[in-house]
């Protein structure tokens, strides 16, 4: 499978991934460790996946959207790490740059998604204006107009995305293959995890 129809199956896959984060089911198939060996699969290599999905859902554990207060992206950060954990052309800095980028681009993914958002409010006055019989009604169809358009926008955030992901990785890997410090770096795949379990066990010491 060559990458442009690999990026497009995850792209679709995504966009079914986070309608389970807010708008649809809430089932928690979106969740790091879930999603990470999923993601992992698409490269043949589910054990990346599970290994940084599992970090990922540690430093994430306690994070939930709740009413307006809308966090980084735990779906999409781990998504994107895999993604660059798996294209990667050097594996000195594989793990860290992986997950360090994709928190990076989660951000942006929880921008865009946010200032889309702002955009719903002109909708409501569709249904302010409806006469009583109608309220209901069009309430439904704006129910299925945002899974349908969270659906779409997901997917063409990560056709965006995905090939930029894809640019970065082969330049910057190119540029670390002579960075004479690289060796120091290496250990920093082994300290990932116990800072992910450190983070996780904070999270339940909390209050």
């Amino acid at each position: 499978m060559n990458i442009t129809l690999k990026f497009l199956l995850l792209a679709i896959f995504s966009g079914v991934v986070h309608l389970d984060t807010m708008v649809f089911g809430q089932f928690m198939f979106s969740r790091p460790i879930v999603v990470g060996p999923i993601v992992g699969y698409f490269f043949n290599s589910p054990q990346t996946g599970l290994m940084i999905g599992v970090i990922l859902e540690l430093m994430y554990i306690s994070v939930i959207p709740i009413g307006i207060k809308i966090p980084p992206d735990a779906t999409a950060a781990t998504i994107l790490s895999v993604v660059f954990a798996n294209i990667r052309e050097c594996n000195d800095l594989g793990m860290p740059m992986s997950i360090f980028f994709g928190i990076i681009f989660s951000l942006v993914y929880k921008f865009t998604d946010i200032q889309i958002r702002t955009l719903n409010n002109m909708y409501l006055s569709w249904v302010d204006t409806a006469k009583a019989e109608f309220v209901e009604k069009r309430i439904n169809l704006l129910v299925y107009y945002g899974i349908v358009v969270s659906f779409l926008r997901t997917i063409l955030f990560y056709l965006i995305v995905l090939p930029i992901i894809y640019f970065i990785v082969k330049n910057v890997c190119v540029l670390i293959q002579y960075c004479p410090v690289k060796e120091n770096f290496r250990d920093i795949i082994y300290i990932l995890p116990a800072i992910g379990v450190g983070i996780g066990i904070a999270h339940f010491m909390e209050e």
